[in-house]
């Protein structure tokens, strides 16, 4: 599983605990949180290395914190990756 272009960190996130949950026995939080840091590319997978100790609503908020330090600029989306602006409304 992938984050795809157009959604989210928090989205992906969402889908992809929804998959991991359904996992038996279910997954310890630490087993949760270094597979799905396991899953993600550049940018998130580089800034995000040292947090698989962290819980999985921590990871979220990391990845949160990356995609708005990338639409703001100061760092890159790495390839294939692209930050779409969000709609309005949302």
């Amino acid at each position: 599983m992938e984050k795809k272009g157009n959604e989210s960190f928090r989205q992906y996130a969402q889908r992809w605990r929804e998959v991991a949950i359904q996992v038996q026995p279910p997954l310890l939080e630490k087993e949760t949180t270094m597979l799905i840091i396991n899953t993600l590319k550049a940018p998130f997978i580089t800034h995000m290395l040292g947090s698989a100790t962290k819980s999985f609503s921590d990871i979220v908020m990391t990845g949160e914190m990356i995609e708005n330090t990338i639409k703001s600029g100061k760092i890159e989306a790495g390839k294939n990756q692209e930050i779409s602006p969000e709609k309005e409304g949302e």
